[in-house]
């Protein structure tokens, strides 16, 4: 999508700064209108620093200051947001939307719930094992799932949960003394 620019962000070329591995995480981007103007308020920032491989100090003519395209801000539903913080809030969006899906499913009654792996029952731990996850209901899913954004609901086909289950009965019962 296509979203319009507001702010330009610039920040500082570490590879261009002695020891710039070093200092990377003292100073952040900023956002100005042009590269000059972000130079001047970058500068103050890192007016103790010198060039790598030369003595020389930085100063406005050899600040290496570049743009930060990741963290430029568009306009998105009337606020300034980066583009990451947009597809954070479209896929919430999304994700949302799938939860009130299962919610509204009268063809789904009951879920698993995996965070990596599956709930066992009762939320007592985990297992990798879809026949040794918990079964809950739609609600208590996607109600936990509202809480955790890393969990993933899995609806259940009656059917093929209880085929499975029951093939791990008969197995069980082959090796009953």
């Amino acid at each position: 999508m296509k979203y319009k620019l507001t702010q330009k962000a610039y920040g500082i070329n570490w590879d261009k700064i002695e020891e710039g591995d070093y200092y990377r995480g003292n100073i952040g981007h900023v956002w100005a209108e042009n590269r000059n103007k972000a130079k001047s308020m970058l500068l103050s920032e890192i007016s103790d620093y010198r060039l790598r491989f030369s003595t020389e100090e930085i100063t406005y003519l050899n600040a290496p200051v570049v743009r930060y395209k990741k963290c430029d801000k568009y306009e998105y539903k009337g606020k300034e947001l980066t583009i990451y913080e947009i597809e954070d809030l479209e896929r919430e969006t999304e994700r949302n939307l799938k939860l009130q899906s299962i919610i509204d499913d009268d063809n789904i009654a009951y879920c698993y719930i995996r965070k990596g792996s599956y709930y066992r029952p009762n939320s007592c731990g985990y297992t990798d094992r879809i026949d040794r996850a918990g079964v809950y209901t739609k609600e208590e899913a996607v109600s936990s799932a509202k809480s955790c954004k890393e969990l993933t609901i899995i609806p259940i086909v009656i059917e093929d949960h209880n085929k499975m289950i029951q093939y791990e009965i008969d197995e069980f019962k082959e090796r009953l003394l």
